[in-house]
């Protein structure tokens, strides 16, 4: 399995769009948020979450879609492969989300990654929406670091 997303993230790290050509205001912007919670006590079962804002007319933000997916992860993570645990579960979340949308950050890295294709790079050409990759930590994956990024 690990060789087949390595190889899938190989072949879908070209289309990624790294630049934006639309542009939006901050007054009508929504931005929807996506992460995974694993149980402390069962790591194999979890929820993804989004929540959606968008700035509001009388300043600050304010919800305007939330959603939630059961995950049964049926493998360990492994670094660089965050994506086979997670992204199933965030594209059911973004297809069911309002297409007024404009950015899906998401929790993991974008082309912040070996192979350029993370999760957020991953979710974002297999739904065609925008995302933007957001990481806790940088991915070290053998000696590769910063200066080979």
């Amino acid at each position: 399995m690990a060789d087949e997303l390595i190889a899938e993230q190989m072949r879908l790290a070209p289309l990624v769009v790294r630049e934006d050509d639309e542009a939006s205001g901050v007054e009508s912007l929504c931005v929807g948020g996506l992460d995974v919670s694993f149980s402390k006590t069962d790591k194999t079962k979890g929820v993804a979450m989004l929540v959606c804002l968008r700035w509001s007319e009388a300043g600050g933000m304010e919800t305007v879609h939330e959603d939630s997916t059961p995950v049964a992860a049926d493998a360990a993570y492994t670094p660089g492969l965050l994506a086979q645990r997670e992204v199933p579960a965030y594209r059911i979340l973004v297809e069911r989300a309002p297409a007024a949308v404009d950015y899906f950050i998401v929790d993991g890295n974008g082309i912040l990654h070996p192979r350029r294709c993370g999760s957020a790079s991953m979710l974002g050409v297999l739904t065609g929406r925008r995302t933007i990759g957001v990481a806790k930590s940088l991915l070290r994956i053998g000696q590769a670091g910063p200066e080979q990024l």
